[in-house]
Protein backbone atom coordinates (compact mmCIF):
# COMPACT_ATOMS: atom_id res chain seq x y z
CA UNK A 1 0.00 0.00 0.00
CA UNK A 2 1.59 3.36 -1.05
CA UNK A 3 1.47 5.39 2.00
CA UNK A 4 2.20 9.52 2.59
CA UNK A 5 5.20 11.04 5.13
CA UNK A 6 3.04 13.64 7.22
CA UNK A 7 6.69 14.62 8.03
CA UNK A 8 8.46 14.84 5.34
CA UNK A 9 5.93 14.33 2.48
CA UNK A 10 7.27 11.26 0.86
CA UNK A 11 4.93 8.89 -0.87
CA UNK A 12 5.84 5.88 -1.43
CA UNK A 13 6.01 2.16 0.71
CA UNK A 14 6.87 2.34 4.10
CA UNK A 15 9.97 0.50 5.45
CA UNK A 16 9.57 -1.92 8.33
CA UNK A 17 12.23 -1.19 10.83
CA UNK A 18 13.09 -4.03 13.32
CA UNK A 19 14.38 -4.62 16.35
CA UNK A 20 17.46 -6.30 15.89
CA UNK A 21 20.76 -5.76 13.72
CA UNK A 22 21.11 -7.77 10.64
CA UNK A 23 25.23 -8.07 11.20
CA UNK A 24 24.31 -9.85 14.84
CA UNK A 25 21.86 -11.82 13.17
CA UNK A 26 23.54 -12.75 10.13
CA UNK A 27 26.97 -13.72 12.59
CA UNK A 28 24.69 -15.90 14.50
CA UNK A 29 23.18 -17.81 11.94
CA UNK A 30 26.96 -18.02 9.85
CA UNK A 31 27.94 -19.23 13.95
CA UNK A 32 25.16 -21.66 13.85
CA UNK A 33 25.71 -23.19 10.41
CA UNK A 34 29.16 -23.68 11.09
CA UNK A 35 28.59 -25.56 14.38
CA UNK A 36 25.91 -27.56 12.50
CA UNK A 37 27.69 -28.81 9.58
CA UNK A 38 31.20 -29.29 12.31
CA UNK A 39 28.56 -31.14 14.52
CA UNK A 40 27.35 -33.17 11.65
CA UNK A 41 30.77 -34.94 11.86
CA UNK A 42 32.43 -34.69 15.50
CA UNK A 43 29.63 -35.65 18.17
CA UNK A 44 30.93 -33.56 20.72
CA UNK A 45 29.77 -30.57 18.70
CA UNK A 46 26.05 -31.37 19.11
CA UNK A 47 25.41 -28.97 22.47
CA UNK A 48 27.19 -25.92 21.20
CA UNK A 49 25.58 -25.80 18.00
CA UNK A 50 22.43 -26.86 19.37
CA UNK A 51 22.37 -23.89 21.90
CA UNK A 52 23.70 -21.50 19.38
CA UNK A 53 21.15 -23.00 16.85
CA UNK A 54 18.55 -21.62 19.32
CA UNK A 55 19.96 -18.36 20.29
CA UNK A 56 20.01 -17.14 17.04
CA UNK A 57 16.60 -18.37 16.65
CA UNK A 58 15.21 -16.59 19.74
CA UNK A 59 17.17 -13.55 18.01
CA UNK A 60 15.38 -13.87 14.91
CA UNK A 61 11.92 -14.37 16.46
CA UNK A 62 12.37 -11.62 18.96
CA UNK A 63 13.20 -9.25 16.34
CA UNK A 64 10.57 -9.64 13.81
CA UNK A 65 8.04 -9.61 17.00
CA UNK A 66 8.87 -6.05 17.59
CA UNK A 67 8.58 -4.04 14.42
CA UNK A 68 7.54 -0.72 13.09
CA UNK A 69 6.45 0.58 10.18
CA UNK A 70 8.38 3.65 9.14
CA UNK A 71 9.01 6.44 6.26
CA UNK A 72 11.72 5.10 3.88
CA UNK A 73 13.04 8.53 3.92
CA UNK A 74 13.03 9.92 7.32
CA UNK A 75 12.59 7.08 9.61
CA UNK A 76 9.63 8.63 11.03
CA UNK A 77 6.38 6.60 12.20
CA UNK A 78 3.95 9.40 10.61
CA UNK A 79 2.67 7.29 7.43
CA UNK A 80 -0.55 7.76 6.57
CA UNK A 81 -2.11 5.88 3.44
CA UNK A 82 -2.81 8.21 0.01
CA UNK A 83 -6.46 7.00 0.17
CA UNK A 84 -7.12 8.46 3.45
CA UNK A 85 -8.84 12.10 3.58
CA UNK A 86 -5.43 13.81 5.57
CA UNK A 87 -3.83 12.28 2.91
CA UNK A 88 -5.76 14.01 0.22
CA UNK A 89 -5.87 17.19 2.32
CA UNK A 90 -2.10 17.18 2.61
CA UNK A 91 -1.10 16.33 -1.17
CA UNK A 92 -3.88 19.19 -2.49
CA UNK A 93 -2.07 22.06 0.16
CA UNK A 94 1.44 20.85 -1.18
CA UNK A 95 0.74 19.85 -4.80
CA UNK A 96 1.75 16.33 -4.26
CA UNK A 97 0.82 13.63 -6.63
CA UNK A 98 1.56 9.90 -5.87
CA UNK A 99 3.68 7.99 -8.65
CA UNK A 100 1.68 5.61 -10.75
CA UNK A 101 4.23 3.13 -9.57
CA UNK A 102 6.53 2.55 -7.10
CA UNK A 103 8.99 -0.70 -7.73
CA UNK A 104 9.29 -3.15 -4.79
CA UNK A 105 12.70 -4.06 -3.52
CA UNK A 106 13.48 -7.66 -4.21
CA UNK A 107 15.50 -10.52 -2.02
CA UNK A 108 18.63 -12.63 -4.26
CA UNK A 109 16.61 -15.78 -4.23
CA UNK A 110 17.44 -19.00 -5.94
CA UNK A 111 14.22 -20.95 -7.67
CA UNK A 112 12.38 -18.06 -5.93
CA UNK A 113 13.39 -19.43 -2.32
CA UNK A 114 15.61 -16.18 -0.36
CA UNK A 115 19.44 -17.07 0.48
CA UNK A 116 18.51 -16.58 4.21
CA UNK A 117 15.58 -19.07 4.06
CA UNK A 118 17.82 -21.41 2.60
CA UNK A 119 20.44 -21.12 4.90
CA UNK A 120 18.53 -21.03 7.61
CA UNK A 121 16.42 -24.44 6.91
CA UNK A 122 19.84 -26.50 6.56
CA UNK A 123 21.05 -25.33 9.88
CA UNK A 124 18.16 -26.70 11.24
CA UNK A 125 18.26 -29.73 9.35
CA UNK A 126 21.82 -30.51 10.41
CA UNK A 127 20.79 -29.07 14.03
CA UNK A 128 18.10 -31.63 14.12
CA UNK A 129 20.54 -34.67 12.54
CA UNK A 130 22.70 -33.97 15.08
CA UNK A 131 20.20 -34.18 17.81
CA UNK A 132 19.07 -37.30 16.46
CA UNK A 133 22.20 -38.85 16.24
CA UNK A 134 23.29 -38.14 19.54
CA UNK A 135 20.29 -39.20 21.61
CA UNK A 136 19.26 -42.38 19.49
Amino acid sequence: MIKLCTQCLYIGHEESSIYRDSTTDSVLWGTAFFFSVAGAFETFLWFPATIIFFVALLYSIGGYTFKACVCSKCHSGSMIPVQSDKAQQIMNEHGLIPPDYITVKNEQTILGIALRTIFIVLTLILVLYMLFDHFS
